[in-house]
């Protein structure tokens, strides 16, 4: 693999992209990506295995309802939220300057900075350890990522992170703890992890008037003589208070403890409830029995919003009806955001598709937090040479097909980009509100 050289004049590119983000950031009209700040972020339980109430407290699942005063009327938020951001190492090997002898992820985003910048919060799944240099940077299966990619994930615009999933121990405890306070250090929301039980792995934060909690979950691989397991191995007696995990052969026990927690955000007043939920089968076209089982309990505890990920690939989305005359909302995969996954070397397209998924709230006029929209852009990550150099490049589609000069897109890649939007639409095609695009010809 050639290491990527950045030259001055990329260099000056990645800045002028980053100063012009920024100016539209500010720009009136433009919707304010909420700072989660340390004094912002509010956390509710000191241990994820706090005793957890049998019943929830006498409020709506829906939602807590507010005064209806006029300035706090048809208020609206998006919340966005992006699939797997991964760092393989090939990935590694091209992103390291030379010259700077550093890594450098911004190039990654600037094609979707307009979609991400459109979100008042914005969600992904880090898979991947912030282990610091002490020890190798690495990609599959031990990852292990310079601080530099948090660095640009901020940038770009990420305000809450989920650091549960099963790579979360690929560096140890110590990468655990480190990945956690590296993140918080640089003022993200972290949710699914912490540095040690005194720290919350859950968020509450409020965006334009609106008190959102937010969960993040893992799943267990089973059990080894009755310890629990991650990503196949033993999880050390240190980490246990550290990671929110769930056992998929335990369903009913693992949404029990869910509920306290769920409830407990409630009592500190979230007004919506967001969960993101690192579950399903690797590949997997389709939701499991256990996952829809799992999505029809947590709706009923009251949870809102459910954006899921692990699978690698693409799957559709759906509402679901609650007894309190409200419904949830699942993505229930979101893909690949950044990732080496590709056909290469896995021999699998899909494993290059994303979908941004955003689920736009309001406050109504009776005071009440109600889902008001939902709507999807799919995304392919662009893997391509330009002068001895390699790029990844996530790009929005159908948007990059319309007006392809921009991309760099050799004939083949053209084709492949192509029928990545394909295979996005026929996969959420009965996703709700989902509107589907014209696959334009190729020239």
């Amino acid at each position: 693999m050639t290491n990527r050289v950045i030259s001055n004049k990329q260099l000056q590119q990645i800045v002028f992209f980053s100063i012009i983000a920024t100016v539209f950031w500010l720009l009136p009209g433009y919707a304010q990506v909420a700072s989660i700040s340390a004094s912002e972020t509010i956390t509710t339980e000191t241990t994820a295995t706090a005793t957890t109430p049998t019943s929830l407290p006498d409020v709506p699942m829906s939602t807590v309802m507010a005064s209806s005063t006029p300035e706090m009327q048809n208020k609206q938020i998006r919340i966005t939220a992006v699939g797997d951001i991964m760092m393989h190492q090939r990935q590694l090997d091209t992103h390291y300057d030379k010259t700077l002898e550093s890594y450098v992820f911004d190039d990654d985003y600037i094609h979707i900075l307009g979609e991400l910048k459109r979100a008042d919060l914005l969600i992904g799944n880090l898979e991947t350890t912030l282990g610091g240099p002490d020890q190798k940077y690495s990609g599959y299966p031990l990852f292990n990522t310079p601080d530099s990619l948090a660095e640009a994930l901020k940038r770009t615009g990420f305000d809450v992170l989920s650091t549960a999933n099963n790579h979360c121990l690929d560096t140890g405890v110590k990468g655990l703890k480190r990945t956690a306070k590296t993140l918080r250090d640089m003022d993200f929301g972290v949710i699914g992890t912490r540095q040690s039980p005194d720290e919350k792995s859950s968020l509450l934060t409020e965006v334009k008037g609106i008190k959102i909690g937010m969960l993040g979950y893992t799943y267990e691989t089973g059990r080894r003589e009755k310890s629990r397991t991650i990503n196949g191995n033993s999880v050390p007696a240190a980490a246990l208070p550290l990671i929110d995990s769930f056992s998929p052969a335990h369903i009913d026990d693992a949404v029990k403890e869910m509920q306290g927690r769920i409830a407990s955000l409630r009592n500190e007043g979230a007004e919506l409830i967001v969960m993101y939920l690192h579950w399903g089968v690797e590949y997997g076209l389709d939701p499991t029995a256990g996952q829809q089982k799992m999505a029809q309990q947590l709706a009923s505890a009251g949870v809102d919003i459910i954006f899921g990920s692990h699978p690698h690939v693409v799957q559709t989305a759906t509402f679901i009806p609650r007894a309190d005359g409200g419904r949830t909302f699942v993505a229930w995969s979101l893909g690949n955001f950044i990732s080496n996954q590709r056909f290469e070397f896995l021999e699998r397209h899909n494993t290059e598709d994303g979908l941004i998924t955003s689920v736009t709230v309001e406050r109504n006029s009776t005071g009440k937090i109600v889902i008001a929209k939902v709507d999807y852009q799919p995304t392919w990550v662009h893997r391509h040479a330009r002068d001895g150099q390699w790029y990844y490049h996530i790009l929005p589609l159908p948007q990059a097909l319309l007006n392809p000069a921009p991309y760099n897109f050799d004939r083949a890649n053209h084709v492949r980009a192509r029928n990545s939007l394909i295979r996005t639409q026929k996969v959420i095609e009965g996703a709700p509100e989902w509107k589907p695009t014209p696959i334009p010809e190729l020239p």
